[in-house]
């Protein structure tokens, strides 16, 4: 597995040279940015840190782009399904990863051939593919006593 790349926060002159290169305005909408707002200026890279080939830094300044908040959000969920796709790929977060790590921590309990990690519900109806009938029995409210 190749050495993971690490999001680095920008310099105060690689935001100066950001900002003046995109006039004070989003990479994406072309709204203009508030930076009086903590929290509503976001810096992306536009290739992700994920899918930037070996030897190149992802944190290079033409790398980086300013967006609004919105846009960055809007950004980041696209990206979510392929940054998942890597890391799969990479065997950092497979189902065999996860079962190793439940065995580790004492939480898999093997059901029919199949793991159930972390819980279940074993008052519920329908259990781990069995018919599992435990409803209690209804007590009357009120008697017919004459």
């Amino acid at each position: 597995m190749a050495e993971a790349h690490v999001r680095k926060q920008l310099t105060r002159s690689q935001l100066a040279q950001l900002i003046l290169s995109q006039e004070g305005k989003c990479a994406a909408c072309q709204c203009k940015l508030d930076f009086t707002q903590k929290g509503q200026v976001i810096d992306e890279h536009i290739v992700p840190i994920f899918s930037t080939p070996e030897g190149v830094d992802p944190n290079r300044t033409e790398n980086r782009e300013l967006r609004c908040k919105p846009c960055a959000t809007k950004k980041t969920s696209s990206e979510a399904p392929m940054r998942a796709k890597v890391r799969r790929i990479e065997g950092e977060n497979t189902q065999a990863d996860k079962r190793e790590r439940a065995k580790e921590e004492g939480r898999y309990r093997p059901i029919q051939g199949k793991a159930l990690v972390g819980g279940g519900f074993a008052g519920s109806k329908r259990f781990n593919g069995e018919i599992n009938w435990k409803t209690p029995t209804p007590t009357p409210r009120w008697t017919t006593e004459e």
